[in-house]
């Protein structure tokens, strides 16, 4: 593992990993195409280039979708460590 792999990972946390959860589900439903999907991209994004990593991203057209639902439970958190699963309806 080269050094920036290990600073990258030495930034990870459960905490973090919590926020970054937290920040999404603000931005509401982000079905592709619409202003809350390029808020949660812009976000990402900007989360991968503070590890200073590369970032490139691609559009595509969006040919259907299914507007069902999905939600994700968190059956363990601790500082360190969550564990999550998300159902697909």
């Amino acid at each position: 593992m080269n050094t920036q792999h290990q600073e990258m990972l030495s930034k990870i946390s459960g905490a973090r990993m919590l926020k970054t959860i937290q920040q999404l589900e603000e931005f509401g439903p982000r079905i592709a195409g619409t202003i809350n999907d390029k808020k949660a991209r812009e976000y990402i994004v900007a989360c991968l280039l503070q590890y200073g990593l590369e970032v490139s991203t691609e559009e595509f057209p969006i040919m259907a979708f299914d507007s069902g639902s999905a939600q994700i439970k968190i059956i363990k958190h601790s500082e360190n460590v969550i564990l999550s699963y998300i159902l697909f309806r």
